[in-house]
């Protein structure tokens, strides 16, 4: 069998020229659309530590009946009190200052300092700056309890003073020699000492 050939057909349509050829031209290829998923956030939020809490004033320190009793004289009644600001270069956070007890001049028969610090670290290490302060003064320090932590007691001669630490706070307490006998300035100033600390959680 003889297979036969045909020419493409010319047709003019319109002024147009158009031209059918034995084949039909193959379709174009569809794009592929391919979904995009948005890759999940692994972006976390910074947590901030909370910063250390100091009592608001000086009855939430320690309450007058309180001081009062320990100390076995009545000094509640005059109250002043000096609220410090941060210090980043020694890690400060805080300080609240009481000031008891009738003044002579700027002096006070006695004072407590609690002091919030950026950490543990940074609060024992201003006890230690105290205590060697001292020495170099020529005044000795002795241990002394302080709640459940030691205390430093150091008798200069203006006041006895405790400072101890426990977690990120200091505590420093100076009681005039004229406000006790001289004998009691060691354990009055320790146990108060500990009862602030106790007071802030530590």
């Amino acid at each position: 069998m003889i297979r036969r050939s045909f020419p493409p057909v010319v047709v003019v349509l319109g002024g147009l020229l158009v031209v059918a050829g034995s084949c039909s031209p193959e379709p174009a290829p569809q794009p592929v659309i391919v979904p995009t998923v948005a890759a999940p956030s692994t972006t976390v939020a910074p947590t901030t530590a909370a910063a250390p809490v100091l009592p608001a004033n000086c009855a939430a320190m320690i309450p007058g009946n309180q001081l009062d009793a320990t100390v076995g004289v009545p000094v509640s009644s005059v109250v002043d009190v000096v609220n410090g600001e941060a210090l980043a270069d020694i890690g400060r956070t805080g300080r609240i200052t009481c000031r008891y007890g009738a003044p002579a001049g700027n002096s006070y028969p006695l004072e407590i300092s609690l002091t919030s610090y950026a950490s543990a670290q940074q609060a024992a290490h201003r006890v230690t700056v105290t205590v060697t302060d001292a020495e170099q003064q020529g005044v000795g320090s002795t241990t002394v309890p302080a709640g459940g932590v030691d205390g430093s007691f150091i008798p200069f001669p203006a006041g006895g003073l405790v400072v101890a630490s426990s977690g990120i706070y200091s505590v420093a307490v100076t009681m005039a020699p004229t406000l006790v006998p001289a004998d009691q300035v060691a354990a009055k100033t320790g146990a108060l000492a500990g009862i602030v600390l106790a007071a802030a959680g530590v």
